[in-house]
């Protein structure tokens, strides 16, 4: 194990600066089961209807285990997410957006001033 020179901590601490709220601050876990206890945590203290995604997997198991797909989804009309997979070049994996409405083809969400249809996902196989 090493050690920071002065160089290194002193830039690190350079960056340091206030945030507009807490909330503003990246979470980070080490471990899908604690990210999810957040979420659900969270999602739980926003206000409005919950609704609940059940996924259907009719993939091989060692394909589904490399998967961060959660098993349940929650969702609130409002509610912040975040993509998880590219839709499109401007639309890419891990932007912010916020639920604007759900439907049985999927969740309306915005992304800034702009509303997207984000379909559900389909995977099926058989993967060796």
């Amino acid at each position: 194990m090493g050690y920071p020179t002065s160089d290194c901590v002193e830039f690190i601490q350079s960056l340091a600066r206030q945030l507009q709220s807490p909330d503003a601050a990246t979470k980070l876990f080490s471990t899908n089961e604690q990210v999810d206890e957040y979420n659900r945590t969270r999602i739980m203290e926003f206000p409005r209807q919950l609704y609940e995604f059940l996924s259907a997997d009719t993939c091989e198991r060692n394909f589904l285990s490399q998967m961060i797909i959660p098993k349940h989804l929650w969702l609130k009309f409002g509610a912040p997410v975040i993509l998880m997979r590219n839709l499109s070049d401007k639309l890419v994996n891990g932007l912010k957006g916020e639920v604007s409405a759900i439907t049985e083809e999927g969740q309306i969400v915005k992304f800034g001033e702009k509303s997207v249809p984000v379909p559900r996902m389909k995977c099926s196989g058989m993967f060796n």
